[in-house]
């Protein structure tokens, strides 16, 4: 992702900071206005005063009425959309988010694996500059976290919609902003033939061996090697 990129090589701080800004503003748009919505319907499952966009008696949370939930809560249609939807996520998503946490911790097979084991190798040394530790902690929270925030997210705002189009909409849109840190990456605009991410990841050779921050000051250096 473009977070790997920020951790790996220390460039692209513009690009990881516009996508993670993208990724935190949105979902949050999404739930905020899911908690907002209101059409005067009684079926409804939020009390919200349309004149003043605010929740009635400072409530932000849905209505504990479950007997409207279940029968006057919307159409069937959309009920058994919803269904699919989590049985979707259910048989895909929680899989690869397992397998997302794995190859984080760097015990995977996978070359993103081996770097991020090779990258908390450097950060464990302290030989990396501030843009690398940044990007490796936000590759790291986004990559784990994040992930686990954003659908709980994704669940409430679907439980929540009475639409069926909406539906697949928010499930499309959150889908998308879980990956879009990746699809940039994946642009051949980006880096085409990973030159960058080979030669960025030799450098985490380099500094994971040679201790750049040791050899930089002469009073570490003759500490370090008893000189």
């Amino acid at each position: 992702s473009v977070y790997t990129y920020l951790g790996v090589i220390g460039s692209g701080s513009g690009m990881a900071l516009v996508t993670c800004a993208i990724q935190l503003i949105t979902p949050l748009l999404l739930l905020y206005n899911n908690m907002l919505q209101s059409d005067g319907d009684p079926t409804t499952r939020f009390y919200v005063n349309t004149d003043t966009a605010m929740p009635l008696e400072g409530r932000f949370f849905p209505s504990t009425d479950w007997e409207r939930f279940c029968n006057k809560g919307g159409r069937i249609e959309g009920k058994i959309l919803i269904v699919c939807v989590l049985l979707i996520y259910l048989l895909s998503v929680v899989p690869d988010s397992l397998i997302s946490f794995f190859r984080v911790s760097g015990g995977a097979p996978q070359t993103y694996s081996k770097i991020n084991s090779l990258r908390l190798l450097v950060w464990e040394q302290a030989n990396d500059t501030v843009f690398q530790q940044v990007g490796y902690k936000v590759d790291r929270y986004m990559n784990t976290g994040y992930i686990c925030i954003l659908y709980c997210i994704m669940l409430f705002c679907l439980l929540n919609t009475p639409n069926v189009l909406d539906i697949i909409l928010n499930a499309l849109a959150i889908n998308y902003i879980h990956r879009i840190d990746e699809n940039l990456a994946d642009a051949d605009w980006w880096d085409q033939g990973n030159r960058f991410i080979r030669a960025g990841t030799l450098e985490l050779v380099l500094q994971g061996v040679l201790r750049l921050r040791v050899m930089e000051n002469p009073a570490k250096f003759c500490a370090e090697y008893d000189i």
